[in-house]
């Protein structure tokens, strides 16, 4: 089925030595997109010059890398590992002048720096020492990520995006809207777009969460994997965050909808992701861990579980 969705383009900025690592950010905008797309409302194409770029004469390749390709994209995710790259005639290399480019224009800028080991003969020390002290004045500039490898790669910056998309997609619609994007009920009541369209509107909201909860499983999922319990709570607060928001627009239906059985069971898994989010772990042989991935596994799978059942009918359950 169709849906409208905003197109952003990415541009991956990197060095020769990233190849691997670019292939990767490619292969996270495609998984992020089947997985998010239709919830975000939003498109993610992937702009790099193995794909993007058309050859021309009488100018310098960065000019026209530029034109072709860096002023017109939205997002840029930039890597780095061993080298900084080529000079340009106004920065110290490709990667750097598509980067600070697009960051004077107020585009959304991702950098992040490998730490994977790599053979000391394989390294340019003049390119070594040029990228340290790029990284070094970036410090006073942004927040820095880093990966280990291609899979920490493709989980941060799915996670990443996620949060990016959702900060666009704020700006663009404004104060008045739901979690991806759709207009709130107008309030008790609703007037005349409750209603006309209280069936519709519920679905909307359904289909939001489980587009929240899709989206969550694949970050949990990962920080299950890597063991990383401070990120699996970071990821249960926002689960909190964004049900409390549907929590919210229920209430605003009628005075009665909170205590319906969708009023309730949303605000019992709001208070469930809330808690898992401030969960304290010890030094128990794992017992704590245990209790944290069992609760959000449950959390989710009943939030899953709520967004296939008919909110209409769940209205009007007390």
């Amino acid at each position: 089925m169709s849906f409208s969705a905003t197109v952003y383009r990415v541009l991956i900025a990197s060095p020769s030595d990233t190849r691997e690592f670019r292939e990767t950010v490619k292969e996270a905008l495609v998984e992020w997109n089947d997985l998010n797309s239709e919830g975000y409302q939003s498109v993610l194409i992937p702009v790099m010059w193995e794909i993007s770029a058309t050859p021309e004469f009488g100018r310098h390749p960065q000019s026209i890398l530029n034109d072709q390709m860096v002023d017109k994209s939205d997002i840029v995710v930039g890597l780095f590992w061993t080298r900084l790259g080529t000079p340009t005639t106004e920065h110290e290399s490709g990667s750097v002048d598509e980067i600070r480019r697009m960051a004077t224009r107020g585009a959304e800028v991702l950098l992040y720096f490998c730490s994977q080991p790599v053979s000391p003969a394989s390294i340019d020390t003049d390119q070594m020492q040029a990228l340290d002290d790029f990284k070094e004045s970036m410090k006073n500039e942004a927040y820095l990520g880093e990966f280990d490898g291609s899979q920490a790669l493709l989980h941060n910056v799915q996670r990443d995006l996620s949060r990016v998309i959702e900060k666009l997609r704020g700006e663009e619609g404004g104060g008045d809207v739901g979690p991806t994007g759709t207009p709130r009920p107008s309030g008790p009541g609703g007037g005349e777009t409750i209603e006309g369209g209280l069936e519709r509107i519920l679905d909307s909201y359904r289909n939001e969460l489980r587009g929240l909860i899709e989206r969550t499983r694949v970050l949990f999922e990962g920080a299950v994997r890597d063991s990383d319990s401070t990120y699996v709570r970071h990821i249960m607060g926002e689960v909190a965050s964004g049900l409390s928001q549907f929590v919210g627009a229920i209430a605003e239906l009628s005075p009665e909808s909170s205590q319906s059985a969708l009023g309730t069971e949303l605000a019992n898994l709001t208070r469930m992701a809330s808690d898992l989010g401030r969960m304290q772990l010890y030094l128990d042989g794992g017992v704590s861990w245990n209790n944290l991935v069992e609760g959000s596994q449950e959390c989710l799978t009943r939030a899953s579980a709520l967004a296939s059942q008919n909110w209409t009918e769940l209205l009007s359950q007390h």
